[in-house]
């Protein structure tokens, strides 16, 4: 069963509640009510809300009872009543479906007061579409041959690059060679106890788990500890 909420809002310099509302998600419709009084709607809420936007606040949301779609609006009419319509900005007393342009169609007359707002007045084009507008592509319509389907094929598998399907070993072990640093463990004082060449051969050595050696090298971590509770302080190799 679909949960709605009846949610009130606060005023957060007097900590008075200003707004009953009924909404599916309370933080989410604040944030409607926000965007309704930065874009200018009128109404006592929406007058409220601009002047705590102008002195950098905005209201607290909260929630009031739960309900569900059977009982919303009795739920809605009994809190609105009971905080008082004189000391919220409310206009009405509650319990009115939002009105929904769901399954709605403009009418006729509506279609044509459209057409007519819009007509003499220029297309707006994209900026990437200027530069295209009124020029057709010499390319349309036209296909590739066999023989140039042929190149791409290969051109793509590598049949005309000479290292294609090799490996560069030097540069795989150069670049094994830059990843791969020694690793000091210290003490508090910063004086070295054991060295080692990776940081995975220390992890294997302590049975720490992985990545928690490089952890504490980059300073992510100030210290690590092993299977007997220890503090184990590290550093890679000056």
């Amino acid at each position: 069963m679909e949960t709605i909420y009846i949610y009130k809002l606060i005023d957060p310099i007097s900590k008075k509640i200003r707004y009953i509302g009924k909404a599916n998600d309370p933080k989410r419709r604040l944030y409607e009510h926000i965007y309704e009084a930065r874009k200018g709607f009128i109404g006592h809420k929406h007058n409220w809300i601009r002047k705590l936007l102008r002195k950098q606040l905005k209201p607290a949301v909260g929630i009031v009872v739960k309900c569900t779609k059977e009982n919303w609006k009795e739920k809605e009419k009994l809190w609105i009543n009971y905080y008082g319509l004189e000391n919220l900005v409310n206009q009405k007393e509650g319990g009115i479906e939002p009105p929904s342009s769901l399954g709605r169609k403009h009418t006729e007359e509506t279609k044509e007061k459209i057409r007519k707002a819009h007509m003499g007045k220029p297309k707006k084009y994209p900026s990437y579409w200027l530069g295209k507008k009124g020029k057709k592509n010499p390319n349309f319509g036209r296909k590739h041959t066999k023989e140039t389907k042929e190149k791409m094929r290969e051109t793509h598998l590598g049949a005309k690059n000479p290292m294609y399907g090799k490996k560069n070993i030097k540069a795989l072990a150069m670049s094994l060679k830059a990843r791969i640093k020694g690793v000091e463990q210290i003490d508090e004082n910063k004086c070295v106890i054991k060295s080692w060449n990776s940081t995975i051969e220390a992890t294997k050595e302590l049975q720490l788990h992985g990545g928690a050696v490089c952890r504490v090298c980059k300073r992510k971590r100030k210290y690590t500890r092993d299977k007997y509770n220890n503090k184990l302080y590290f550093r890679y190799k000056i």
